[in-house]
């Protein structure tokens, strides 16, 4: 509703482009208004942010007051126009978290910055100032700083009282504790509290200082969203508290107009000095963090924004001694825009990279997702490489996304970049090599329906690339089609007896956290493909044992209608975990996601991290006609076919799974009895610092994409006496 004093101010440029339509560039594209464009424009003219709605339609009396104040209400919610005296909304929407409008200076850029000169020089005369007096507000501010890493402690409650009482509080004296314009007092304090550890409630609390007492306004579990919100890790953890400095605009600019904007900004500086100041006298550590995102922690607060918002956040807990300060943050920081200046671009591996805001029904990932656009390689890449050209990766904040989503695009890239050491027959290698024929086994029946593969032959001269045994050093040759994609090339000119995936390949700055991170990937496969072909016995884990904020995400699922298993697919080696979300009643029916891990909690996380961002991006897929089993040949088929419930049938052996109470140790023994084989992929073109590395195992059996692509003859059954619960051709499983 638009109010009479309403006063409309023209904020975006608008032109026209067809003979009744105007056209207006706004922040997210063009704005077309079709019709009456006269009007439009007539309305427009006036609005100059002085004349009142009431000046306008006097001035206007060939429309009628109805009709202006209709048009009105559309160029405001377009943002068109917005009210003279409420431009700082607009502008503190523009400077708010994840930034619109951002300069991209790098690390070097802001290196510059410091090194030059704090002021611009004046000349004049200067006077020497002596020595101040003593004073015990001098020595407090001495002795004011931030920290950055904090240890396990309670904040006792008088010492949180008068943390909330410097900073925003009436004293006995009826004065409050900082000034403020116009005595308008606009701020507003809200206390987050993540962990139980603490005499206060986990929580969200509210800061009443009139009656100085404490409101719980959400008792629901702030460390599920914190990090995300915050976009920091390290600097979180073992924090005792955050206090949120919020803002209701109104109240000052009703007097003051935009103006009141500068003067609500300048009372949080003093409320923010205030506490620590407290903080210095005190011996309690403190940072102020502006880092986090407006809008996100705003909706956890229950705050009306941009009208409401929280200007600044202060974390708080007990000092660190023995870690003076944790750079993590900023090292990941300073790596993640390293990796993106020399990664993405004209010309270079990754096209494009972008955060994805995922949201289903109102619940929103409580994890940073990230999507990279790779670029294939000319000529090489085959439809499938051409539409799935996309690597996604999530993470607790943006920096740790963004490395992860590059290097998972890097990898990507890698894998279409094949090259070949020596070309020759298996028989005249004169040294060791992976046999196809053990690795990746297919029977002859499936070599009959397999298109585009044909059975390897050791008198054949193939192309070969080198690799290692990781236990001992010696070098092992590897068949070019077992490393690398099968590109359009390789399809057209080689008889190819295998086209391989992307599992068992990892990139990371560690070439050895790389072979591991691999490594691991392959297990996790292993113990998926053998649990889906010889549908053994596995337990569903008792969600009473997962840890709190993986049950309070998983209770997100439960509310929105969708069933979470967690299932225990660990086979001789590290914890498998396999999350499962599904519905037999919605779409997408089911989606998942797999993790092995040293540590179990870290498997359950990964594992279900995967899953949800499955489940959100999954959510609107759609596709045009009903999929059947043999229309399955790629990934992305494998996860299409499961989305309808219709499809359960197949996995109800799965989802029926007994819950079990026992939990998994952590694996501390040694991969090496895996006897892994090491190729190291990484292209010698661009020295990005990452290192991309393939790693292969007799002894796992690897996944398959595809009907009838299973690898019947791989020994892994065996060994662990298990039997194919099908006939070929056995059902493809679900995993995308």
């Amino acid at each position: 509703m638009i109010e009479q004093d309403f006063r409309p101010l023209v904020v975006l440029y608008g032109y026209r482009s067809k003979k009744n339509t105007l056209n207006f560039v706004g922040r997210k594209g063009l704005i077309i208004l079709s019709g009456k464009s006269t009007t439009i424009q007539n309305i427009l003219r006036l609005c100059n942010g002085f004349n009142n709605v009431g000046d306008i339609t006097h001035k206007l009396r060939t429309v009628s007051p109805e009709e202006v104040t209709k048009f009105l209400l559309l160029f405001e919610q377009q943002g068109i126009v917005c009210d003279s005296r409420n431009l700082h909304l607009r502008f503190h929407e523009d400077s708010a978290n994840p930034t619109k409008f951002s300069r991209d200076l790098g690390v070097d850029g802001v290196s510059d910055i410091l090194r030059s000169d704090r002021l611009r020089k004046r000349d004049g005369r200067v006077i020497q100032i002596p020595n101040p007096i003593s004073s015990s507000v001098l020595d407090v501010i001495q002795n004011r700083k931030s920290t950055r890493a904090f240890q396990p402690g309670q904040i006792s409650l008088n010492k949180l009282s008068g943390i909330l009482e410097a900073t925003y509080s009436i004293g006995k004296n009826k004065h409050w504790s900082v000034a403020s314009g116009g005595g308008m007092y606009p701020l507003d304090l809200y206390l987050i509290v993540p962990n139980d550890d603490q005499q206060v409630p986990r929580g969200i609390h509210r800061w009443n200082p009139e009656k100085r007492s404490l409101i719980m306004v959400s008792g629901k579990n702030p460390s599920v969203w914190l990090s995300k919100t915050f976009n920091a890790k390290t600097l979180l953890e073992n924090v005792a508290c955050v206090l949120c400095i919020v803002a209701n605009f109104k109240r000052s600019t009703m007097k003051y107009a935009n103006r009141g904007y500068r003067l609500v900004l300048l009372e949080a500086g003093h409320a923010t000095q205030n506490t620590y100041l407290f903080c210095a006298e005190q011996n309690i550590g403190i940072v102020e963090c502006c880092g986090f995102a407006d809008e996100e922690l705003a909706k956890e607060l229950g705050l009306i924004f941009p009208e409401e918002a929280v200007l600044t956040t202060l974390i708080i807990g007990k000092i660190n001694r023995k870690k003076y300060a944790s750079i993590s943050d900023q090292e990941m920081s300073e790596t993640a825009e390293r990796l993106r200046h020399m990664l993405v671009g004209h010309n270079k591996p990754i096209e494009d990279v972008s955060f994805l805001d995922l949201e289903v029904m109102g619940y929103t990932m409580p994890m940073w997702a990230a999507v990279a656009t790779y670029r294939p390689i000319h000529g090489y890449a085959t439809k499938i490489m051409l539409r799935n050209k996309v690597a996604f990766a999530t993470g607790s904040n943006s920096n740790e996304t963004l490395i992860k989503v590059l290097a998972e695009g890097f990898e990507r890239c890698a894998l279409e970049q094949n090259r070949s050491d020596q070309k020759e027959s298996a028989l005249n290698l004169g040294e060791p090599f992976l046999d196809p024929r053990v690795l990746v086994p297919y029977s002859n029946a499936q070599f009959k329906n397999l298109r585009g593969v044909t059975q390897f032959d050791p008198r054949r001269k193939i192309d070969w690339v080198i690799g290692s045994r990781r236990a001992t050093g010696e070098r092992v040759w590897v068949p070019m089609e077992l490393v690398y994609y099968a590109t359009e090339q390789m399809k057209c000119e080689l008889k190819l007896c295998y086209q391989a995936s992307s599992s068992g390949v990892a990139a990371h700055l560690d070439k050895e956290i790389a072979i591991e991170t691999a490594l691991y990937e392959l297990i996790e496969r292993d113990a998926f493909t053998v649990t889906w072909y010889s549908k053994r016995q596995v337990n569903s884990i008792n969600h009473e044992y997962l840890p709190l904020d993986l049950r309070d995400r998983i209770s997100e699922w439960k509310r929105l209608g969708y069933n979470v298993s967690m299932l225990d697919l660990t086979l001789d080696g590290p914890p498998v975990i396999l999350a499962i979300i599904w519905s037999r009643k919605k779409r997408p029916a089911i989606c998942s996601g797999a993790a092995c891990k040293p540590n179990f909690v870290d498997a359950t996380l990964k594992a279900f991290n995967e899953a949800e961002f499955m489940a959100m991006t999954w959510h609107d897929y759609r596709r045009k006609t009903r999929m059947s089993i043999l229309d399955i040949k790629c990934p992305e088929d494998h996860g299409a076919f499961y989305l309808d419930p219709k499809n359960l049938v197949y996995v109800d052996w799965l989802l029926e799974a007994e819950e079990s109470d026992v939990i998994r140790k952590n694996f501390k023994g040694d991969l090496q009895y895996l006897d892994p084989v090491v190729v190291d992929i990484t292209p010698k073109d661009h020295a990005c610092g990452l290192s991309v590395m393939r790693v292969l195992s007799e002894k796992l059996m690897p996944i398959n994409f595809g009907h009838g692509n299973e690898h019947r003859g791989h020994s892994r059954m065996n060994m662990l006496s298990f039997k194919w619960s099908e006939k070929y051709p056995s059902t493809p499983h679900f995993f995308a």
